[in-house]
């Protein structure tokens, strides 16, 4: 069996060919093709993570609990038996190829030794590996990758001097040779030439696309002033190795407006950073051209608005007001919870009581950690008092 494994990268349709994968995999099964479950769906995150060691955590550590390094081994080897378990699935399937899709294989995993664990997880359950990444010009990829950027907690400075070839996210010269280093079969597909990365994996696999289900739109772009209203505010991913459970803002349900834009002169001084590396990289592949990794310069003009994500004087009460109105909302979720409990109890739903309990503590546990964020002490008695209800179980 052969492992098609997509590394990305961000912002060339990787979310919506992972979606489509993921809504699509009964029928992709009938056409040989098994699109991994037990790394999680629909990113494929744990890949990455796997291959991540302890002495370099990412966000997804707080998200799968990675506290220790006896957690982050424990870790290690679920995801070694997991996958174990689902290739044997397959191969019962009879499939030919397996696909793994996770662009954080890309933006994560920048060393050779990080690559190479990788490889040797990999080898030893599949016959055939073909490495493919999605390269799309630099200049847009940086613009795109802004709004990730908010979503995941960061701030875009208005002065913000784009990447630089010494960044191996945008350099994708040295990209390839990390990973044809440990994975020789490497495809480098333009973004330039296909648009539609679901388009181009059908074609790979000589798929019709209108035979399969159609998924809506996802990760738009966000506007100019909801990236100057987030990057007035606190909104860290983590806190202390935990998710930060009090950062939510509505950000998707915003309505729309005026787009990030980037004046032409700066674009066309950021690209030309890479016009070395691009060529070399071209000379490496060349079913690549320089003009393939080149902007369509006609979506840039003269106006740029960076400006306006310039910092607020008041952005530390904006933010505190932010985490007083999600501290609020874990207080009253907490009560529902408890309310909810008290009732199943009465009823003699012993179980019902005790897992809505454990709800409760865990709305309260939100709420605390607002609370210990922005020293907001003046909520706490609530908190404690709510607690106390809560029953042994």
């Amino acid at each position: 069996m052969k492992l098609l494994l997509h590394i990305g990268t961000e912002k060339t349709g990787t979310t919506a060919l992972q979606n489509w994968l993921h809504v699509n995999d009964k029928a992709l099964v009938s056409h040989g093709i098994w699109f991994s479950e037990t790394l999680d769906r629909t990113t494929n995150r744990k890949i990455a993570t796997y291959a991540r060691g302890f002495d370099i955590p990412d966000e997804s550590f707080a998200a799968y609990g990675l506290t220790s390094p006896e957690r982050h081994t424990a870790f290690r080897a679920e995801v070694e038996a997991g996958l174990a378990r689902e290739v044997a699935a397959a191969r019962k399937k009879r499939v030919g190829h397996f696909v793994i899709s996770s662009e954080h294989c890309h933006s994560r995993l920048l060393s050779p030794e990080a690559v190479a664990d990788l490889a040797g997880l990999l080898g030893r359950h599949f016959d055939e590996i073909e490495v493919v990444c999605v390269l799309r010009p630099q200049v847009d990829l940086w613009l795109s990758t802004l709004s990730t950027t908010v979503r995941a907690g960061g701030k875009i400075q208005p002065d913000a001097k784009g990447p630089f070839p010494k960044n191996p996210y945008f350099n994708y010269l040295e990209l390839a040779r990390l990973w044809q280093g440990a994975f020789p079969q490497l495809t480098l597909v333009p973004y330039k030439r296909v648009r539609s990365t679901i388009d181009w994996f059908c074609d790979r696999f000589g798929l019709t696309a209108g035979d399969f289900a159609v998924i809506p739109k996802v990760n738009s772009a966000l506007d100019v002033h909801t990236i100057a209203l987030v990057n007035n505010l606190d909104r860290p991913m983590a806190i202390e190795g935990r998710l930060n459970q009090n950062r939510s803002l509505f950000i998707e349900e915003l309505s729309g407006g005026e787009p990030l834009k980037l004046g032409i002169e700066k674009a066309r001084a950021i690209q030309k950073r890479f016009a070395g590396s691009n060529r070399e990289l071209c000379e490496m592949f060349p079913v690549l051209t320089p003009e393939m990794l080149e902007p369509d310069w006609s979506r840039y003009d003269d106006s740029d608005n960076f400006d306006l994500l310039a910092p607020v004087p008041w952005n530390a009460k904006l933010s505190e007001v932010v985490v007083r109105l999600n501290v609020e909302a874990w207080i009253q979720r907490a009560k529902a919870r408890l309310a909810e409990a008290e009732l199943a109890a009465l009823r003699g739903e012993r179980e019902a009581a005790a897992a809505l309990w454990k709800r409760a503590e865990g709305c309260l546990d939100a709420a605390d950690q607002g609370i210990a964020w922005k020293g907001l002490e003046d909520m706490a008695p609530r908190v404690r008092r709510l607690r106390a209800q809560v029953k042994p179980r």
